[in-house]
This record gives structure tokens, C-alpha cells and sequence, in this order.
């Protein structure tokens, strides 16, 4: 009986726990991607929370990354990785599963005059702000503390402008990183969840169309990359590795036997954002792979 009792108690705690999150299920970000060269494309960074989960003994909100691409009226998704937030006592930590630890994110505690140390998941760095002031945002009389803050040393990330409470960065939910040319974000396009919905007058979504119903759907791991992209999960003849200006910089030609799986060497590549295209015939599919490293 004592057994069952602790038990039913645990699985209460863990409820709560799992539950005591600063954001609902199905809350999501969407950035718009700064693309210097004009190629076509639409890029945006979209966030979603899919669920909690616990590590080391804190709850936390599972947050997932894709890369969303429109172009002639093809809207793709591509995932990137999850991240696992903290929020308690108006602070937001995130893990770092490359060294089991939780760091800062934010803190709407802070007020002008005050330094942030603010993590960047892409740089394995900190980097530092400055609180110039504090402002409220008020939507459906909540009322939300926003920081406007400006950087204070340079880094491998970079993070300015303004952050709003619960939301996070108008730029990026993290600090950006500076080695990828577009840095991954720009600007927030728009939040939204069950109790809040910024800006107010804003649907928070990308319409998905299917008007190329022969686009090839293929997985590109691991995505950031260091030295090997591992192309897989649709039959194709060739793929194509092009940087932010357009300009080819790898390919594979397999036109003598279509494979569903082929290796692409990265290394020497400067680290950015790049675009994979592969082919089958008239079909194509496309994503953006992130490279980091040397």
C-alpha cells in the first residue's frame, strides 16, 4: 500500500513538474532569415514546443528547430534539432547536451544598467549585454517586461536589439552566430500560444503548398555540419552544394546508377549557410545546411 501511495504521489510530482512550463504546448516562434543576396528564396526559422520532459531533476519545455523554404510556391521543412529550455522565476536557462550542463538565456529580472550573460547553443560561448532600458508590453492586460540591449564584447555570437519576456530575442531565441554569413535569424516575425499572440493582429503560420508534387523529400545529417553530410532517404541522380551567393561549391554525379544514400565532403568549406539541391529527373528537392568548424 505504502509502495502504491509513493508511487501515485510521483507520478503527481512529475505531472506538475512536467506541466510548469512558461510556455503551453504548441507554442511557436517564426523568424524571417536575413538573405543579403536575393536568390528566390524565402527562409524562416521557426520554433516549436512538442512537449516537457525532465534532465537533471528540472523541467523542461522541448523546443524544435526547422528551417522552413518557400520558393515558386513550394513550402519545405526541414528539421534542425531540439533544444531543452528551463523557465522559473522569470529566467530561462537552456541545456547543453555537449556538456551536460544548463546555462543562461535570459533573465527578465534585469533592469537598465545590468549585464546579461546570454548562451549560444551554435558557438558553445557566452555573450554579454548591456540592459540600456526596460519598457513593458501590455496585450490582453498581461503585462511583459522588453529589454533593449546592445552588445559588449565581441564574440562568437552576437545579440542586440530588443527581448520580450516569455518570447525571448526579436532577432533569434538565441544569440546568433556570427561564423554563418547570414547569422541563422533576423527578425521576428511572430509568437504565439494559447494566452499570448505577438503582434496581436498577426496569424501566427506559414501556408504550406504542394504545388510541386514531384519535390523529392530527403533527410541531410548531421545539420550544423563539420566535415561529411550524409545525403539520404530519396533516389537521386545528383546533388549540389551552393553558398549564399549562388555559387557551386561541391557535387555528385550519380546518373549511372540513382542511390538512395551518398557521402559529401564538407571540410575546407567556410562555415555559413549553404543550400543542398538534389535531382532526380525533372524532380528537385532543397534544404539549407548550416556548416560550422574550420
Amino acid at each position: 500500500m505504502y509502495r502504491l501511495l509513493h508511487l501515485i504521489v510521483l507520478v503527481l510530482l512529475t505531472s506538475f513538474l512536467l506541466s510548469a512550463q512558461g510556455w503551453p504546448d504548441g507554442a511557436r516562434w517564426i523568424y524571417v532569415q536575413d538573405d543579403f543576396i536575393p536568390d528566390g528564396i524565402d527562409e524562416y526559422r521557426e520554433f516549436l514546443k512538442t512537449g516537457d520532459t525532465l534532465i537533471l531533476g528540472r523541467s523542461c519545455a522541448v523546443i524544435s528547430e526547422s528551417l522552413t523554404i518557400v520558393r515558386d510556391g513550394d513550402v519545405r521543412r526541414s528539421f534542425f534539432q531540439d533544444f531543452y529550455l528551463h523557465y522559473s522565476d522569470r529566467k530561462i536557462d537552456v541545456y547543453d547536451p555537449s556538456d551536460e550542463q544548463f546555462h543562461d538565456l535570459y533573465d527578465f529580472t534585469l533592469v537598465a544598467g545590468d549585464t546579461l550573460r546570454s548562451y549560444c547553443m551554435y558557438g558553445r560561448d557566452y555573450t554579454y549585454v548591456i540592459i540600456d532600458s526596460v519598457t513593458s508590453l501590455i496585450i490582453d492586460e498581461v503585462e511583459y517586461a522588453v529589454q533593449h540591449i546592445t552588445s559588449l564584447y565581441l564574440s562568437s555570437c552576437d545579440m542586440n536589439g530588443t527581448i520580450i519576456e516569455k518570447i525571448g530575442s526579436d532577432k533569434y531565441l538565441f544569440p546568433r552566430f556570427g561564423a554563418a554569413d547570414p547569422a541563422p535569424g533576423g527578425f521576428l516575425r511572430c509568437y504565439n500560444d494559447d494566452e499570448l499572440n505577438y503582434p496581436e493582429d498577426m496569424v501566427c503560420e506559414i501556408t504550406v503548398s504542394t504545388s510541386n508534387p514531384d519535390a523529392l523529400s530527403f533527410s541531410a545529417s548531421p545539420n550544423p555540419v563539420l566535415d561529411e553530410l550524409v545525403v539520404s532517404g530519396a533516389r537521386f541522380e545528383s546533388a549540389e552544394i551552393y553558398d549564399m551567393r549562388g555559387v557551386l561549391q561541391r557535387s555528385i554525379d550519380l546518373l549511372e546508377s540513382s542511390t538512395e544514400s551518398a557521402t559529401i565532403d564538407m571540410s575546407g568549406l567556410v562555415p555559413g549557410i549553404y543550400v543542398i539541391r538534389v535531382f532526380d529527373g525533372d524532380a528537385y528537392g532543397f534544404q539549407k545546411i548550416l556548416k560550422v568548424g574550420g
